[in-house]
């Protein structure tokens, strides 16, 4: 089928390590190859070839540190101040494809595809040894 083949028990070995966890090492560095490899992960999820997204990494510690309190929110998610790196999904807007195919099939397809990215950051941060948390903005 071309390219990495794995095999069915390894990747269910991989979705089921993953978890959701509430704390980091603050002090942990975050290797730049690694996080590369996560967002190409992402960059490669598939869709309706409009990628509706656009990640921002924010790696400075002071600016990490405020997003985490922002995600904290109304007393939610107060673990995201700690963790050394954020990875925000952004919607962007549709492209005339998307738009069209929404409206024939009445699907909102940038969600669906960008709910895909985001499990390829999840599965790829697994895969990487780092921990993850989901954070929906609401």
């Amino acid at each position: 089928t071309g390219g990495l083949e794995m095999a069915y028990t390894d990747f269910l070995q991989l979705v089921q390590a993953r978890q959701s966890d509430r704390s980091y090492d603050k002090e942990r560095p975050v290797e730049p190859e690694k996080l590369e490899r996560i967002l190409e992960a992402a960059r490669l999820a598939p869709g309706l070839n409009a990628q509706p997204w656009k990640f921002v990494v924010i790696t400075d510690k002071e600016l990490a540190q405020k997003a985490g309190k922002a995600a904290a929110g109304l007393g939610m998610n107060k673990f995201a101040k700690d963790a050394p790196v954020h990875i925000l999904v952004v919607e962007e807007s549709m492209n005339i494809t998307s738009f069209l195919g929404a409206k024939i099939k009445d699907k909102y397809f940038p969600l669906i595809d960008i709910g895909i990215a985001a499990a390829h950051i999840t599965l790829a941060a697994e895969s990487e040894g780092w921990d993850r948390v989901f954070w929906d903005g609401s």
